[in-house]
């Protein structure tokens, strides 16, 4: 009589949470939110759940997951099918433009309306690993590509060789990313291509440096990188 033992290797899972609103403080996750959650299933059809807030002005969040099996174009392209099934509805706005009248003694002005569809903008970006060995993957480069889909156009490819350093329009109004426990060694320049990114968690990582590029966040505020193991920093991140 012989026995055998085996075992099923876990694979990394991450989390995505994205958090949309005009609060002050949109790294803050605990609030009430409408939340979508996809199930475990890979599939790019597979079914998918969501539970909605009853205070809508306290803004929502969409958490979305992903395996590091997943080939990284197929994972973004999944994790923009939910996402695009999860965002509420946009709500009609009216937009009120006021321009001054030229050479009018009484300092008139001409009084513009029009109604656009607007939703909350987006945020906050986490990404963290739920699950997993931490030596596989570090989830960045499904996070590049779905920084890189076009939201109003369903179906179309998140990667363009023609686009490198192209962010998608719905990406570039969020103020805070964390990368928090995912194992990264090598911070990915396309990140520092976020236009109004102000605040940038990279903690528990195995960051070694990190990007010069990153000076050319000209609207940061904080950089905070705990737990890694830096040897150095760019000159330009030393500035006052």
């Amino acid at each position: 009589m012989s026995w055998g033992l085996a075992w099923k290797r876990l694979s990394d899972t991450f989390r995505l949470t994205l958090s949309y609103g005009n609060d002050d403080q949109p790294e803050n996750l605990s609030r009430e939110s409408t939340t979508y959650h996809p199930s475990s299933s890979t599939s790019p059809s597979s079914s998918s759940s969501s539970t909605a807030s009853q205070n809508q002005e306290l803004g929502f969040r969409v958490e979305l997951e992903w395996s590091a099996t997943e080939e990284e174009d197929q994972a973004a392209l999944k994790l923009q099918s939910q996402l695009m099934v999860a965002l509420p509805m946009t709500q009609d706005t009216v937009v009120v433009e006021m321009r001054p009248r030229e050479d009018d003694e009484y300092n008139a002005v001409y009084l513009d309306m029009k109604v656009v569809k607007k939703r909350d903008p987006l945020r906050a970006v986490t990404m963290t690993k739920t699950v997993g060995s931490g030596q596989q993957s570090d989830g960045t480069g499904v996070l590049i590509r779905l920084f890189r889909s076009d939201l109003s156009s369903p179906g179309t490819s998140p990667l363009s060789p023609r686009v490198a350093d192209y962010v998608g329009d719905h990406w570039k109004s969020f103020a805070v990313l964390t990368i928090s426990g995912c194992g990264l060694s090598v911070f990915p320049v396309e990140l520092t291509r976020l236009p109004h990114l102000e605040k940038l968690y990279l903690d528990n990582n195995k960051l070694t440096v990190l990007p010069p590029e990153l000076g050319e966040l000209r609207r940061l505020k904080v950089l905070s990188a705990d737990n890694n193991v830096l040897v150095s920093v760019p000159g330009k991140l030393l500035i006052v």
